[in-house]
């Protein structure tokens, strides 16, 4: 029924590439985004933004055929709304900053470690691993990164090309990165 409302980002278009997903085309971010900007922001109170990261992480457990009404728009706007802005907000507690992290963190691994069973769940990954690449976000990783990880820090010294470095040695450091 939530759906059907119109209150969640959704994308008007369900015959894109990934890339073109990752790149925000055919995106609205809805209520959810006005609510967050002119509400919550104001507040320093993401009750609301929890609330729906938390529906997103349970919809998508619910392994439905079609992402394209709630999946692929919540990625979407946690990877290009949120995730990237989320040090710059004002927080009347860090605490509440820290467990958006985290369930953003653990949605993104849910993506990345899932299974891919049909032709949708791969475009949802493939939106994940191209937006987590993006300069924006891959500095937001690289902060969580620096908090001093050895293991880390030696896989990425031991990177030989960073400017074009390859899938296979990229998402396993991504993932780690996440997770720790």
């Amino acid at each position: 029924r939530v759906i059907n409302l119109n209150l969640l980002p959704q994308i008007t278009n369900v015959s894109l590439d990934y890339k073109q997903y990752s790149n925000g085309v055919c995106f609205d971010s809805g209520l959810v985004g006005m609510y967050l900007v002119n509400i919550e922001k104001k507040n320093e109170k993401y009750s609301f933004v929890k609330a729906y990261l938390k529906f997103l992480r349970t919809f998508a457990r619910l392994e439905t055929r079609n992402i394209f009404q709630t999946e692929i728009p919540g990625l979407i706007f946690l990877i290009r709304e949120v995730f990237p802005h989320l040090h710059t907000w004002r927080f009347q507690d860090e605490q509440e900053r820290n467990h958006i992290y985290q369930e953003i963190m653990a949605f993104f691994c849910d993506i990345l470690d899932g299974s891919v069973k049909c032709n949708q769940k791969s475009i949802l990954r493939d939106i994940c691993v191209i937006s987590l690449l993006n300069l924006e976000n891959g500095l937001v990783l690289l902060r969580f990164i620096a908090l001093g990880n050895p293991y880390l820090q030696l896989l990425m010294e031991m990177e030989s090309n960073w400017i074009a470095p390859s899938a296979n040695t990229i998402l396993p450091l991504v993932r780690f990165s996440m997770k720790n």
